[in-house]
């Protein structure tokens, strides 16, 4: 397989002032990122503020001891992001593109300048005039009624335009990338919260067993508490195949194995109203800066394909040189008008064209725009969804917990049914994952709703996502 090594742009032009041609906003957000992120890795990572629900059944007298802790790879956010930024395809073919696009500019300046040509030829004709002619020519253009600066300031947009869309691909790539680590933050709650479960459902089996051998238990109470346990496990299996899934599509994105991930410190909403968030994201838009770029290019495609509809100016130096019928050898100096206007004057047509895709430019960007005001509308909604949701599910979760110890307690004073007992733990554990799942989702709209608005350090630093 044939390996296609990168190209690095180097200006070949000393006669023109460098310009800067560079993506500096993300790369400059990224090295803020790096500083940011020493601090939030030496603080301790807050705790989840629901707890987790009383052990049940014998172990709750006596819980097991812990088992030690084994080293697994971690990987926090900023080091996520900062692999995906540095390793994947989309990032490094936007760079190469802008790296195209300052060699297209490069070969527009150079058109103001004089273009040499060689022509050798053979001519044919009777005995006496068959020979050979050589000339040499430099013209340089006079007027050429806009032609040549257009072009020039259509690639200078082009450079432009290639320029932000390395801004545009990184922040895709950072969305693509957060809300996948948030996968897999989600994932692993979820999985802690199901282990819990099963755990549960282990004591309750097993407090029933001794029960049963007491004899004061029954045997149907058994093969429901055996039976709640296998659906527990089962429900388990198909968390940790979602955990993995996470884990893959993370590795994908970052090229760094996520084991483990690190869960980032907790976020507040960052926008106290919808329309704040729409004019920050609006105005930050890499996407609409460059669409704005290229529909420039285009107006200026277009200057250029109406000035080709029109003659040119142009200076020429010509030495010639032949051999029919005799040697000779002539200067000359030609100031000429040179009209081009196509086959089959198709000059018009071009440019009639190239107004067109200007005017389809400017409609892309109005739809830019819409798509994008829906964009934010729709994360702006579900975070506050989310956070609702957060909130409600946590008094639930408070309660349901309350509700299963006390159904707990019932039922060894003979009150209540094992029946009631286990629809009261699932209660617990579907309330439990419910809040895991909206808390995790809230604070991934959240880091979302920052990238939109071009806040990337907030993204990781949590202290710098002030609501605005």
């Amino acid at each position: 397989m044939t390996v296609i090594s990168p190209i690095v742009y180097r200006p070949m032009r000393a006669l023109f002032s460098p310009r800067s041609r560079s993506s500096l906003p993300l790369a400059a957000a990224l090295a803020l990122l790096a500083t940011s992120a020493l601090a939030q890795q030496t603080e301790p990572q807050q705790t989840d503020p629901v707890p987790p629900p009383p052990a049940v059944g014998d172990n709750a007298q006596n819980p097991p001891p812990e088992a030690k802790a084994t080293a697994v790879p971690q990987v926090d956010l900023l080091a996520a992001l900062q692999s995906a930024l540095r390793t994947h395809p989309s990032v490094q073919s936007a760079r190469q593109k802008l790296t195209a696009s300052n060699y297209e500019l490069d070969a527009a300046e150079y058109r103001l300048y004089p273009t040499p040509a060689i022509d050798l030829g053979a001519i044919s004709g009777s005995s006496r005039s068959n020979g050979n002619q050589t000339s040499i020519s430099v013209t340089q253009p006079l007027y050429a009624f806009g032609r040549y600066t257009s072009a020039i300031d259509a690639a200078e947009s082009r450079v432009s335009a290639a320029t932000v869309a390395i801004d545009e691909a990184q922040l895709d790539l950072m969305d693509q990338t957060v809300t996948a680590y948030y996968e897999v933050v989600k994932a692993e709650a979820r999985l802690a919260v199901q282990n819990r479960f099963v755990d549960q459902h282990r004591d309750l089996r097993d407090t029933v067993e001794r029960r049963l051998k007491a004899e004061v238990g029954s045997e149907s109470d058994l093969v429901l508490a055996q039976t709640r346990l296998s659906q527990a496990q089962n429900d388990r299996s198909l968390i940790e195949a979602q955990v993995k899934k996470a884990r893959n599509t993370l590795m994908n994105l970052t090229s760094l194995n996520a084991a483990q991930v690190v869960p980032p410190a907790q976020l507040d909403a960052p926008f106290r109203s919808e329309e704040a968030f729409q004019s920050k994201a609006l105005a930050y838009s890499p996407n609409l800066k460059r669409l704005r770029a290229e529909s420039i290019a285009l107006k200026q495609d277009a200057a250029v394909a109406w000035a080709n509809t029109k003659p040119q100016l142009v200076l020429r130096a010509e030495r010639v040189e032949s051999n029919v019928p005799t040697p000779y050898a002539d200067n000359r100096l030609i100031t000429a008008l040179q009209y081009q206007p196509g086959a089959g004057f198709s000059a018009g047509s071009v440019a009639q064209a190239a107004e067109a895709k200007a005017v389809a430019a400017e409609l892309d960007i109005r739809s830019a725009q819409l798509k994008l005001t829906e964009r934010v509308s729709t994360v702006y909604s579900d975070l506050t969804a989310n956070l609702t949701q957060a909130r409600n599910l946590e008094r639930v979760l408070r309660l349901n917990n309350d509700f299963f110890q006390s159904m707990l307690r019932q039922f060894q004073l003979g009150k209540r049914s094992w029946l009631d007992v286990l629809n009261a733990l699932r209660d617990s554990n579907q309330s439990e994952l419910g809040y895991a799942t909206a808390a995790a989702d809230a604070q991934l709209n959240s880091r979302r709703a920052l990238l939109l608005s071009g806040q990337l350090e907030a993204v990781v630093d949590a202290g710098k996502g002030a609501a605005q």
